[in-house]
């Protein structure tokens, strides 16, 4: 993952890597996977996954997640 700005860059191998430990449970990976589909410029963006990624990582108390739902208004089921 690098920084350039503000958006994050992803590969697929990253974000595969990522998705198992987010499944797993993995909050900072949790965290990561919703960045990943939202701010990756990898050229696939999921605002629906990214919101879905940050409610796993929120409920289970990780901050950063919490202010990326409450930037964009979304709200977890």
């Amino acid at each position: 993952m690098k920084q350039t700005d503000s958006v994050v860059s992803f590969d697929n191998s990253r974000r595969i890597a990522l998705q198992d430990k987010a499944q797993a449970g993995n909050i900072e990976a949790q965290y990561q996977l919703g960045n990943s589909y939202c701010c990756g410029d990898s050229g696939f963006w999921d605002t629906k996954q990214a919101v879905y990624w940050w409610c796993q990582a929120a409920k289970q108390g990780h901050a950063d997640a919490q202010v990326r739902l409450d930037a964009l208004k979304a709200q977890c089921p």
